[in-house]
């Protein structure tokens, strides 16, 4: 099977290449709107190329701007399990664009990789699973299960209505599985299975003292804002222990399984790679110590994102600045829910006497999800990785970052792994973005050997 799928690669790679260069090719970037109605409709074309029923589709309400792309494909046994594939077709912008050794969005092909924006984030990992469709149907003439997709184009700016167009369409949606191939693998080259992400809630705090900056030498006397957030989040976080002070922010933490426990064991030690790399010399504390994999897969967190207040800039201004600005977001593990830590937020200001503090914006609030490597699709997924990719996997529990997976379980009811296909240093959201021929290759044999795998599994069942 594996030699057979190789064979149809090898003899399409080129063809491929260019397909994808073209989408890149196609600018879609979703913080301005460039390009990002044009880039769905030219996915479609791309999808009905190889059999896949697709169409663009909008909420019912013209919110948000950018469309869905949706596809289908079906096998014609009427008891195939169904897979659902998420992901995005919307970019990044190119920053700066002195710093790229070649145009972002003309695409190039030089020591092994394919460079431009958007190549590895998210397009070729969705492509990915468009050509496995192709594969199956040229060596099979069939589908070995039904494949339905989901490609936004409002990703890079939070997902905005993407939980209501679920809710919307969750009966079109409807699947046993979802799969989300984005981000990066392990930085050993290694397949990566992520089990979840973590949750998130952003809030940016404000305080406001007097109604405008003063000169310094009244620093004895008139409030300073910046002083006053310094206070405020002093009391937000045990610095010796990194501990969360918000009475009842720990009440609803899922303690990790002794199944959990033993996959993060499984997992290599990155602890001193990441402090060579960054060079320091110790990590953060988390309240059960500084073990590296536990914190990043386990541990929520308060981090301080920004702080404005002031000026900073030539010259000296003396000031006592009279507002002060703070971005934060909580990183949160399953069982706690954003609003509810909105809420206790706001009791802990109000308890500690910072009731001049106020919550301006706590608009991006998404849900934590972790899902069993019990799982009976993931215990499908994992050998096919690993015949893939001829690799063990590696297992995350859960990623570090966030992500609307846990609004698919809520909408549609159906939990979803993330299966990253590119590279470690494929410079994601950065200049001379690229992807790996190598892995463009792997991945389009594993979604293969996944789709097929799923068909093994219901023959297994209906002996």
């Amino acid at each position: 099977m594996i030699d057979k799928i190789n064979a149809c690669i090898n003899k399409h790679m080129t063809e491929w290449l260019e397909e994808l260069a073209g989408l890149v090719r196609q600018r879609s970037v979703s913080g301005t709107g460039e390009g990002v109605v044009d880039c769905a409709e030219l996915f479609v074309k791309v999808m009905r190329k190889v059999g896949i029923d697709a169409n663009v589709r909008s909420l019912s309400r013209e919110y948000p701007p950018f469309p869905f792309v949706v596809g289908e494909a079906k096998c014609n046994n009427l008891n195939a399990p169904t897979i659902l594939v998420y992901g995005h077709y919307d970019v990044k912008p190119e920053g700066d664009v002195s710093l790229w050794k070649s145009e972002p969005f003309e695409p190039e092909i030089r020591d092994g990789r394919m460079y431009g924006r958007g190549v590895s984030d998210n397009k070729c990992q969705i492509f990915m699973y468009i050509k496995a469709i192709q594969i199956c149907r040229e060596l099979y003439g069939e589908l070995p299960c039904n494949v339905k997709f989901i490609f936004e184009g409002s990703e890079e700016i939070g997902s905005p209505g993407l939980s209501e167009f679920l809710m919307e369409n969750r009966e079109l949606l409807k699947a046993d599985f979802c799969l989300n191939s984005d981000g990066a693998m392990h930085e050993s080259c290694r397949p990566t299975v992520k089990l979840g992400t973590k949750g998130m809630y952003a809030p940016i705090l404000e305080v406001i003292c007097a109604n405008r900056d003063v000169h310094s030498m009244h620093g004895p006397t008139v409030p300073n804002a910046a002083w006053r957030m310094v206070e405020v989040l002093s009391s937000l976080r045990d610095f010796s222990t990194g501990r969360i002070l918000i009475d009842g922010f720990y009440d609803d933490v899922q303690v990790p399984t002794e199944e959990e426990i033993a996959t993060l064991q499984s997992m290599p030690d990155d602890g001193a790679v990441t402090l060579r790399e960054l060079d320091l010399d110790h990590f953060a504390m988390g309240p059960k110590g500084n073990d590296y994999n536990y914190n990043f897969v386990f541990e929520n967190s308060c981090n301080i994102n920004s702080l404005v207040s002031g000026h900073i800039g030539p010259g000296d201004n003396n000031i006592v600045p009279h507002k002060a600005r703070c971005r934060l977001d909580f990183r949160l593990v399953p069982n706690q829910i954003p609003l509810d830590i909105h809420e206790k937020l706001q009791a802990h200001l109000h308890k500690h006497g910072f009731d001049d503090v106020k919550i301006i914006s706590a608009e991006t609030a998404v849900k934590p999800v972790r899902l069993s490597i019990t799982n009976p699709y993931v215990q499908i997924l994992i050998p096919a990785l690993r015949d893939a990719y001829n690799q063990e996997p590696i297992v995350y529990p859960s990623g570090g970052g966030s992500g609307p997976l846990k609004m698919f379980t809520d909408s549609v009811g159906v939990d979803t792994v993330i299966l990253p296909m590119c590279a470690a240093d494929q410079c994601e959201h950065s200049p001379n973005e690229n992807m790996k021929l190598m892995d463009f290759e792997n991945g389009i044999r594993a979604a293969s050997i996944m789709m097929i795998r799923l068909g093994e599994k219901l023959k297994v069942n209906e002996q």
